[in-house]
């Protein structure tokens, strides 16, 4: 065997030992105890192997120390069953383990009260008692001293009331559980924590308006709370848990919805710079009216969306809007100053050329207008210069006699005799056969009810200024309209600047509709309390064609009408109650409310004393500008 395996032994050796220490410990007890017996057997019985006179032999000299061999063996082999038997009821008596220790020393005490026994026994020995009341003694003695002192100390310990005895496995198992319970706390904890990081990131956000990156975050968020809520180390904290899911269910369902609107703001605003560009690429084409046209309504929405974007703190979206505020503006300006090179006071107001012409020489195209039981229809003469007409002729469906037809033919010769005027429409020719009808200059540029509400303030103000002279030229003549209204004052385009107005349907109209919704031909939106009422407010005159321009005038300034509401309301008003100032209606100067409110005065002897002072007023306001 060489050095390397014995090496190999001895580590084998030692590790078994230090693994198995009450085995050892146990052997020891065993070797002892027989070594003991031997030393005893040698001390206190020599004879056994001796002659009868004293002497020694061989034979009987390897006889005993068989004998001696043989006995320990014995000794060795009961000893260990005694050991066990003691070790296994020690541990059972008291639940403890076996002490080695204890076996020694009881096996020393044993040896010492044995000795005595015999040194006292000696003179007078009994072989059978000595041989086996020494073989038990150095078994038992070993055997079940541990056993005894177990036993006593249990006993004492009980007397005490010691502690109760602590189950190891159950110990393990609780200590097993809490440090289970602690881990299960420490990733509850971990999950909240990481929930409460994506909320916080989801309202930061939203705050900043990046929705996409806010919904994502809450989805992080809920996935962490709810794995939160599946692993709660209690009910509270399942509790806690689900409220947290909650809150983030919340918060999602604000971020979706301020997204939506969002989006949807952002959506117009792309919308309303693509009308920008239209108004821009209209404007470039000449046509500043209608660039105008299309750059109110997107100032009008961009209002709007302001509003909502204010009340969201939508402040990107408010950038935008204020960036289109510019735009638009800066686009006004260029509408302005395209305007202002071409729309002025033209030059030369057109008029229409002098013809004599026939009802059968005339081709009606299409109608163009109608009111109450009068129609106009588009028509030119069949000669060679096919001259663009307005036919005004009664509907077929009511009946004219020929008291209707005498009086349609007074108001034509009337008219016609007040048409020498650049801003009243021109009769061209008129008849009764094969009914009453009136041939007019045609007018292309529509009502003033259509281009009011389009009209620059300076352009109003000149279209007022006109019409009233209009109305004054009547008055000169001895001619008052009384039912003037924004349907009967038509334009005619120009090249070079405003489109003219010009006052039709001097009294025409009035006869014929006789079926219309107005008070005895009279619209109520724009009659003189006197129309209602003649005798506390006086007879109709020229007087009340100042309080018809008056109510026109207020809704080309203002877009709306000075009193609104029902028939009857409206009536009720007109005679009762003052219109509010216009300036406080629209944005425009304050000295155009004392004009229209003179005007509108309810009483006569309120309003201006004749026409003249109106267009005096108007002038000089006009020329302010």
């Amino acid at each position: 065997m060489n050095v390397e395996n014995v090496v190999s032994v001895a580590v084998s050796v030692l590790s078994w030992v230090q693994h198995n220490p009450e085995t050892l410990r146990l052997g020891g007890v065993v070797i002892a105890t027989t070594i003991g017996y031997g030393l005893y057997r040698q001390k206190f019985h020599p004879a056994d192997i001796g002659d009868e006179s004293g002497g020694r032999s061989v034979t009987r000299s390897i006889k005993w120390w068989i004998e001696l061999a043989t006995e320990m063996l014995e000794v060795a082999i009961l000893s260990t069953i005694f050991v066990i038997i003691s070790a296994y009821v020690a541990s059972t008596v008291d639940a403890a383990t076996y002490d080695p220790d204890m076996a020694l020393l009881g096996g020393g005490l044993t040896y010492a009260v044995y000795i005595v026994l015999l040194g006292w026994m000696y003179p007078h020995p009994e072989r059978f008692v000595v041989r086996v009341g020494g073989r038990i003694l150095s078994v038992v003695g070993p055997g079940l001293t541990p056993w005894f002192f177990a036993t006593s100390e249990d006993e004492t310990e009980d007397d005490q009331q010691s502690e109760p005895e602590i189950d190891i496995s159950n110990l393990k198992q609780e200590i097993q559980g809490e440090e289970s319970d602690e881990k299960q706390q420490e990733e509850y904890n971990e999950q909240i924590e990481t929930a409460e990081k994506y909320l916080t990131a989801a309202q930061v956000s939203k705050e900043e308006h990046e929705y996409q990156d806010a919904v994502k975050a809450c989805e992080k968020a809920k996935t962490a709370a709810e794995r939160a809520k599946n692993i709660a180390p209690s009910q509270q904290a399942k509790s806690e848990s689900r409220a947290q899911l909650q809150e983030i269910s919340q918060l999602r369902d604000q971020i979706k919805e301020q997204q939506e609107t969002y989006d949807t703001l952002n959506r117009v605003l792309d919308s309303l710079a693509n009308k920008l560009d239209t108004a821009a690429e209209t404007l470039a084409t000449g046509d500043a009216v209608t660039a105008k046209k299309q750059v109110d309504v997107v100032q009008k929405n961009l209002q709007e969306s302001k509003s909502i974007a204010d009340n969201h703190g939508y402040e990107t979206i408010l950038t935008r809007i204020a960036d289109q505020q510019t735009r638009s503006q800066k686009l006004n300006r260029q509408i302005e100053k395209e305007r202002n090179t071409v729309s002025e006071v033209p030059e030369i107001i057109p008029s229409q050329q002098q013809l004599s012409v026939a009802y059968a020489d005339i081709t009606k195209d299409g109608l163009i207008g109608s009111g109450g039981n009068a129609d106009v229809y588009y028509a030119t003469t069949d000669d060679q210069e096919s001259v663009e007409l307005a036919i005004k002729e009664p509907r077929l469906d009511n009946t004219i006699d020929t008291a209707t037809v005498d009086r349609m033919i007074d108001e034509a010769n009337t008219w016609q005799q007040l048409d020498d005027h650049n801003h009243i429409v021109s009769v061209i020719d008129y008849g009764s056969d094969p009914l009453p009808w009136i041939a007019m200059e045609y007018m292309d540029g529509g009502d003033l009810s259509e281009r009011g509400p389009h009209m620059e303030f300076e352009q109003a103000l000149w279209t007022a200024l006109m019409t009233t002279m209009a109305v004054q030229h009547a008055h000169r003549n001895g001619v008052a309209h009384l039912d003037l209204k924004p349907a009967n004052i038509l334009f005619r385009s120009v090249d070079d600047g405003w489109d003219v107005p010009k006052v039709a349907d001097w009294g025409l109209s009035k006869q014929l509709l006789t079926h219309s919704d107005s008070v005895d031909g009279v619209s109520p939106h724009y009659a003189a309390p006197e129309q209602f009422d003649t005798e506390q407010y006086g007879r109709t005159d020229t007087s009340s064609d100042i309080y018809q321009l008056g109510t026109i005038f207020y809704e080309l300034f203002t877009g709306q009408p000075p009193f609104e509401g029902t028939t009857f309301e409206v009536i009720n008003k007109i005679q009762t109650e003052t219109p509010t100032p216009p300036s406080e209606v629209s944005d425009i100067p304050e000295e155009i409310d004392e004009i229209l409110l003179t005007a509108l005065a309810t009483e006569k002897a309120d309003r201006y004393e004749h026409i003249l002072y109106l267009r005096d007023d108007l002038q000089d306001l006009y020329g302010e500008f």
